[in-house]
């Protein structure tokens, strides 16, 4: 009887967890089909175009000429459902939706389960997405991790079933799922991982593919080669257990050495600091006009468009040059000094740009001119006292008083606002000497 009364109040919860979500999806769904956001099938569509990028600068001449381009904005080149090896696509389907071809676009049984265990915690994670869900959240970018989230999703995916067929978005979702280093999609893992296409693939390979997309940076192949190859192996049971491969198979899989091909035996393309600072840009901008996420910028540009640059390239290839043949830089106690160095003309236009010192040598690396960096009072002379004396507001002379502008208590402690380094307040003290010893105060 106890057990009974249990059955019912889970089965009670069940269905208002599913109503309540039934009545905020609905209304959810409205806002996301009338706010300022490119629907759906615009950014199913967008993802299946890879027209990449071409940025182009003025020559001497004063033409335009391409100076280089990106094959795919997303780091990813489409390839069509029949140039991807059976053993892919079948450990995708026996490891991530095993009724993709029979649910409408939601598995509700697994979606019940995942919204039960959201509310008790019966295990610490609980998939219940299905692959066109997941096409949802890759071509989308939202993956916020709320209820409403999710069940606006499941809108969203039974509207795109009724659009496309299993194959189509099969397809997208093949070359839209995040792998490990910053690329998308089966074909460019297959070629960066293995060196070869995804229709040449072994078993065991194509199950490193299909693993390294739950997570890509826990699971990468270089990085991490212990959990790749465990999650390899997972996926290989899913298989093993999906009738989709043979104990013989699985048996041979699991024990192959995980064997990756180094980037030095790849053909990489190593975009310039000036192109990857511009993209950013681009992308950041494309962002706030359409109120749009990143990856829905991206699979924008993705359907190929031209960049037009205020680059300088006879300045760009001395920087490049100068900041190469310098390598790294080190100080007088054998500590790395990370650099960078931009260029602006008088009418504030980017001109040349470095992001680090030597040979860039890799994609999307961490560029020092463009990232955040305190740089302290060295920034005074320059955003401060020039502009200051440029408009005669002050002069070398002009005197100021070297004090607190208050005084704060934290705990029973008095600290002085700002506080001077040293911590010395000189009184009357003039621009010439307040600059010279860096007043925070005066500041």
């Amino acid at each position: 009887m106890k057990k009974r009364k249990i059955v019912v109040f889970v089965s009670a919860c069940l269905i208002l967890v599913i109503l309540s979500g039934v009545a905020i999806a609905f209304f959810s769904t409205l806002s996301i089909i009338s706010d300022n956001v490119l629907s759906d099938e615009e950014l199913f569509l967008n993802s299946k175009s890879v027209g990449g990028i071409s940025f182009l600068a003025k020559d001497e001449g004063g033409n335009y000429v391409v100076t280089e381009g990106l094959g795919e904005a997303n780091n990813r080149r489409w390839v069509n459902l029949d140039e991807i090896s059976e053993y892919i696509i079948d450990g995708f389907i026996s490891a991530e939706d095993r009724d993709f071809y029979n649910h409408s676009g939601v598995n509700i049984k697994r979606t019940s389960f995942a919204l039960l265990n959201h509310l008790f915690k019966f295990k610490k994670s609980f998939g219940g997405s299905t692959i066109t869900q997941q096409v949802i959240k890759n071509i989308s970018g939202d993956n916020e991790r709320t209820v409403k989230r999710k069940l606006v999703e499941i809108f969203r995916a039974l509207r795109l079933e009724k659009k496309h067929t299993k194959e189509e978005i099969l397809e997208v979702y093949l070359n839209v799922a995040p792998m490990s280093e910053n690329i998308y999609g089966v074909s460019l893992a297959s070629q960066r991982f293995f060196g070869k296409s995804p229709k040449d693939v072994t078993l065991w390979e194509a199950a490193t593919i299909v693993g390294m997309t739950n997570s890509p940076v826990k699971y990468n192949p270089v990085r991490h080669k212990e959990a790749c190859v465990e999650k390899r192996n997972t996926v290989l049971y899913c298989m093993l257990d999906n009738g989709k491969i043979t104990r013989e198979e699985y048996d041979r899989a699991v024990n192959e050495e995980l064997v990756i091909v180094s980037k030095s035996e790849l053909n990489n393309n190593i975009t310039s600091w000036f192109s990857e600072t511009v993209y950013s840009a681009v992308i950041t901008d494309l962002m706030i006009e359409k109120n749009i996420s990143r990856p829905a910028a991206q699979l924008i540009l993705n359907r190929g468009v031209n960049i037009y640059t205020t680059q300088d390239l006879k300045i760009q290839n001395i920087l490049e040059k100068y900041f190469e043949q310098k390598g790294d830089i080190y100080d007088e106690n054998g500590i790395n000094i990370k650099v960078g160095f931009c260029i602006y003309d008088n009418l504030g236009h980017l001109v040349g740009i470095v992001g680090d010192g030597g040979k860039k040598n890799a994609n999307k690396i961490y560029n020092y001119t463009t990232s955040p960096i305190c740089i302290g009072s060295a920034i005074k002379p320059i955003s401060l006292y020039g502009p200051l004396l440029n408009r005669t507001r002050i002069n070398w002379a002009t005197v100021f008083d070297d004090i607190p502008q208050n005084i704060t208590e934290n705990n029973g402690e008095y600290a002085a606002y700002p506080k001077n380094s040293p911590d010395r307040y000189e009184g009357l003290i003039t621009v010439k000497d307040s600059l010279r010893y860096s007043k925070n105060t005066v500041a």
